[in-house]
């Protein structure tokens, strides 16, 4: 099992960072908004704009948005992941795309 997450993480590190920077987006920025002012659409008198809410900035909703939309698609990698995927990149034996640079005229 532990096998299976670590070559999860090493085939798919990109889906991975995104997971993890959607997470640190929303949890930093969209529930800090969201704590402080809550989602409504209230005029900040120290800012002079309206920092959460229908007619807010949209970070609250952009960011959630985001964490769930990366969340949904790395469980579902997740599911789908074959072990030994990773190793299966480049040119197959019985691939003939490709040209072979002995076989040059």
């Amino acid at each position: 099992m532990l096998y299976f997450f670590f070559d999860f993480l090493k085939s798919q590190i990109g889906w991975t960072l995104n997971l993890i920077m959607a997470h640190v987006l929303f949890w930093i920025y969209g529930f800090g908004d969201l704590k402080t002012y809550g989602y409504k659409d209230t005029i900040n008198p120290e800012i002079g704009n309206i920092p959460s809410g229908p007619q807010g900035s949209g970070v609250v909703v952009v960011s959630l948005s985001l964490m769930i939309a990366m969340t949904v698609v790395w469980f579902q990698k997740l599911c789908t992941h074959r072990v030994g995927k990773g190793k299966d990149i480049g040119i197959a034996d019985d691939d003939t795309d490709h040209v072979d640079d002995d076989h040059l005229d």
